[in-house]
């Protein structure tokens, strides 16, 4: 489905013209959430996000593609792209050196973190010379603005099943009035259908999570985490 049919899709479901102004931001967020749930093949990098850093400041703004998990580090400063470790806690860059103000040739430590909105990279030590540290890890995924757009980093036979109804559970307070009377008035009925779109059927075609993990070469999941989220 592209972006059109799926705006397509929430308004036959929901039938309220008001509301079908924000079902483009509605499937945008959706979309974000999921790449934040799930650790899509199609949003983690191949090739490296360069950030170039000196000895100014020990927090760098990370690439505005960047969503989440900094899977790789390196340093092009050194010969063949010297590894760069990553801490997966930036407070271990703080037991270091708790100021933050030692000096060295090259960046040998990294690690991510949150402050307000944004995320940061901090460093160690400061490099007396920029250094260039290449990045991978998982990107954002494109914005749907086009009718024509297609989401960029899930399959097309999970755009209802997956992206179309869980835009519905996460607003549903705000879309059940618009919602026809029948089972499609109840959330039980959209939570079905979105457990069916990550998990599959028994004897029918196989969910979202199982997909990925075939990918992965991993094990298919049959249960876990609640999917769902927050009922409202």
């Amino acid at each position: 489905m592209n972006f059109g049919e799926m705006e397509a899709a929430l308004n036959e479901a929901v039938t309220d013209d008001d509301l079908a102004l924000g079902f483009g931001q509605n499937l945008n967020d959706t979309i974000l959430e999921l790449a934040a749930d799930f650790e899509l093949p199609a949003l983690r990098l191949l090739d490296p996000i360069p950030l170039t850093v000196d000895d100014s400041k020990w927090l760098w703004p990370m690439p505005d593609s960047f969503h989440k998990k900094l899977f790789r580090a390196a340093n092009s400063s050194l010969t063949l792209w010297g590894h760069v470790h990553i801490h997966h806690d930036i407070e271990d860059l703080t037991r270091r050196n708790q100021a933050h103000d030692i000096t060295g040739p090259h960046v040998t430590d990294v690690a991510a973190a949150m402050q307000g909105e944004a995320w940061f990279l901090g460093i160690y030590p400061l490099p007396l010379v920029p250094n260039i540290l290449p990045l991978w890890f998982y990107r954002k995924p494109a914005v749907l603005k086009l009718p024509a757009h297609v989401p960029d980093c899930i399959p097309p036979e999970y755009h209802y099943r997956v992206i179309v109804v869980k835009t519905i559970l996460r607003n549903f307070r705000l879309f059940t009035d618009a919602i026809e009377d029948g089972p499609m008035k109840s959330i039980t009925y959209w939570e079905e259908l979105y457990r069916r779109g990550l998990y599959g059927e028994p004897r029918g075609d196989i969910g979202l999570v199982n997909y990925l993990a075939k990918l992965r070469g991993g094990p298919r999941r049959h249960g876990g985490r609640d999917p769902i989220g927050r009922r409202f």
